[in-house]
């Protein structure tokens, strides 16, 4: 460790001790060093809970602080919405803004448009850019930080119009048994919201924002997410549970009655997102149902371009022909080449059958195969001879100089395509305005997941989401099946832009089978270019079925300097954390079951 770095530590180390107090710290401390994310002990959710508790050392100082604030410190405005609420909601919703360590300039209780008119009263000779505002519906109930964690986010990064943070929902009628869900959020995808509301009622907004019509923030919270979403606004996560919310069925009714108002203002997003400045003409956009009451949106385009399908293979013709012919059954198949990347294979039986989509002539090795003409006929496939050691980078990046296409379509020859329309999913989302790189959503033979996205950090390097639960589960806040913003996605079956993947250097071949995909899509992450989850695109993966596992001798050997070469590169990106993964979750536990050291947004030494 540098002089500085170990300087900076101790600053941090001080300023945590100051802020949480001497004792409390090196309790905590303690409990970092013995039960840090590397261990395999599972925090529960109460323990979780507990070890984050407001200390009495630290709700003092953000008092402090508070009485310190500087007059250009944000001001807070409440409106507690008594619509239909019993007198005991309203005290609950008021006893926990009274109890605030940083308390709000003034808080609005009322009935519909009578709290609109009230703050705009207020507000008529005030700086609207200084002001923000809560619309807290009376039931629901806020952490004693809330509002000190706002000001925090807000002067971090004041540029930002609205921010949002975690949530607790408790379900009615189970409310008094104790049922709830904890919802601990990604940070900001447009992508998610427009598919379900990931963010809920939890979210401020600056009163510039509303204009002269304070009667937005009254609007069903979900509405005004899209709309400022449609506006081509940021939003901004602060990833610490501080809002618990008491009215989930009646939120729920809310979104059903305004359904065909959403849908438009998704069409409106999708539209605008991809107007004007794009490669591309957008003709069309259709909201399909999807499982679990999520939106899927279905983009059309004018344009048709091609995509080159690159497919590294050895032998096992059974799974690439399977492979082929799910990209037959394509609906977009005019529009695809297929290079088969031969590596080494040893059977003759291999070499027979790429003579036999080339000429079709039959060798006497394949006469027990069944061969369709028809696949020859439909894909137009070419084979390519990589004669050096297998390197799945390497492979890749020489194929892609002998492609002719508009796009790129990694795919293993392990993978079968499920249903017609995966490619034509991919092509629709990768055609959208700054999208980078697209993934499918990929299951095992057994029909668990195999791939719901990529976790970078887990387990200190990167790993897989949702891995091995049912293929029907939705997964954590219906992640497994929402298009959503990821850091990276499987190179299994991964859509890029031909142009991007050259940008970028292609793929980093000192990552010869490790990491290589999570490592190049952060580089195109780090372009500004969106990685996106696409689960409408499906396919059953036989994972490593090619190349084996890396247990034991050279393979093990390799796999560990991959796993050194990754973490010396992306040592600032793993050390900040995956922002498509709430830092107060688990590294070690892909399903989203357990939590991670106490105070993981402050703590980052």
């Amino acid at each position: 460790m540098g002089l500085e770095t170990a300087v900076n530590r101790c600053r941090r180390a001080a300023a945590l001790a100051h802020e949480y107090g001497s004792s409390y710290f090196i309790r905590r401390t303690v409990w970092y060093r013995r039960y840090n994310h590397k261990s395999d002990r599972r925090i529960s959710y109460e323990e979780w809970r507990r070890l984050n508790t407001l200390t009495v050392t630290r709700a003092r100082n953000q008092r402090r602080r508070y009485e310190e604030r500087p007059e250009d410190a944000p001001r807070f405005l409440v409106a507690v919405d008594t619509e239909g609420k019993t007198e005991g909601a309203i005290l609950r919703t008021k006893e926990s803004v009274r109890r605030q360590t940083w308390l709000p300039e003034k808080v609005f209780i009322g009935k519909g448009e009578s709290l609109a008119e009230r703050m705009a009263s207020y507000l008529k000779d005030r700086n609207r850019q200084q002001y923000w505002v809560l619309h807290v519906p009376a039931g629901d109930e806020l952490e004693t930080e809330f509002f000190y964690q706002f000001a925090r986010a807000i002067e971090r990064e004041p540029e930002k119009m609205l921010w949002y943070t975690d949530r607790e929902l408790w379900k009615a009628p189970q409310v008094e048994a104790g049922q709830h869900q904890v919802c601990l959020l990604p940070d900001y995808s447009l992508e998610y919201l427009c598919g379900w509301d990931y963010i809920g009622a939890a979210f401020m907004a600056r009163c510039s924002l509303l204009g002269e019509d304070l009667r937005k923030i009254l609007d069903p919270s979900y509405l005004f997410l899209l709309g400022c979403a449609g506006d081509g606004l940021e939003f901004g996560h602060i990833p610490k549970l501080l809002y618990h919310v008491k009215q989930y069925d009646a939120i729920e009714k809310e979104k059903k009655a305004a359904e065909q108002q959403i849908d438009e203002a998704v069409r409106r997003i999708y539209r605008n997102a991809n107007r004007g400045e794009g490669n591309y003409t957008l003709s069309e956009v259709k909201i399909l149902p999807g499982p679990a009451g999520i939106r899927r949106v279905r983009l059309f385009w004018k344009e048709k371009p091609m995509i080159s399908v690159i497919i590294p293979n050895k032998d096992h013709l059974e799974d690439l022909q399977i492979c082929l012919k799910s990209l037959q059954k394509q609906t977009i198949v005019q529009q695809l080449e297929v290079l088969i990347v031969e590596n080494n294979s040893q059977e003759p039986r291999t070499f027979e059958y790429y003579e036999w989509l080339d000429t079709g002539k039959r060798g006497s090795s394949l006469r027990d195969m069944e061969l369709d003409e028809s696949l020859r006929q439909d894909l137009r496939i070419r084979v390519l001879y990589w004669k050096e050691a297998f390197n799945y980078s390497a492979i890749n990046n020489f194929a892609v100089e002998k492609a002719a296409g508009e796009f790129l379509l990694l795919l293993n020859n392990d993978v079968e395509l499920i249903g017609e329309d995966g490619v034509e999913w991919l092509l629709s989302t990768c055609m959208g305005q700054n999208v980078g790189v697209v993934g499918a959503k990929l299951y095992y033979e057994d029909e668990t997941i195999q791939h719901g996205g990529v976790i970078v950090g887990f387990q200190d390097v990167g790993g897989h989401a949702f891995a091995g639960l049912p293929m029907d589960d939705s997964g954590y806040l219906k992640q497994a099946d929402c298009v959503r913003r990821l850091s990276a996605v499987t190179a299994a079956c991964l859509l890029v832009r031909t142009s991007l993947y050259k940008e970028v250097g292609g793929m980093e071949e000192g990552l010869a089978i490790a990491f290589n995909d999570v490592d190049f899509c952060l580089r195109v992450f780090g372009t500004g270019a969106r990685i996106i989850y696409q689960p409408a695109c499906e396919g059953w993966h036989a994972e490593s079925k090619s190349r084996g596992q890396d247990l034991e001798g050279e393979r093990l050997k390799r796999f560990q300097r991959e796993i050194k070469l990754f973490v010396k590169t992306w040592k600032d990106f793993l050390q900040k954390g995956d922002p498509y993964y709430n830092a107060n979750l688990s590294l070690m536990y892909g399903d989203f079951s357990s939590y991670r050291a106490p105070y993981a947004y402050d703590d980052q030494f």
